[in-house]
């Protein structure tokens, strides 16, 4: 499943900092959940983010994504 949300994603380098996307976020804590949950719950393997091209989920940014949602 491919998924595209510029709102989620900004580009590929914002799962590993995210000071990227958290800035500019009015919901930074649903975002970061709504992002893990993306690739998570949803099994996305591909992301088209805002900002950037396209890139594949990998098993690491799925990590990632969940510890920035728990925190």
């Amino acid at each position: 499943m491919d998924f595209a949300e510029g709102d989620l994603f900004e580009m590929e380098s914002d799962i590993e900092d995210p000071s990227l996307w958290r800035a500019a976020s009015w919901q930074p804590e649903l975002q970061a959940v709504s992002r893990y949950n993306a690739t998570a719950q949803y099994s996305v393997t591909f992301i088209i983010p805002g900002h950037g091209p396209m890139f594949h989920v990998t098993e690491h940014y799925v990590e990632l994504l969940k510890i920035a949602s728990l925190t």
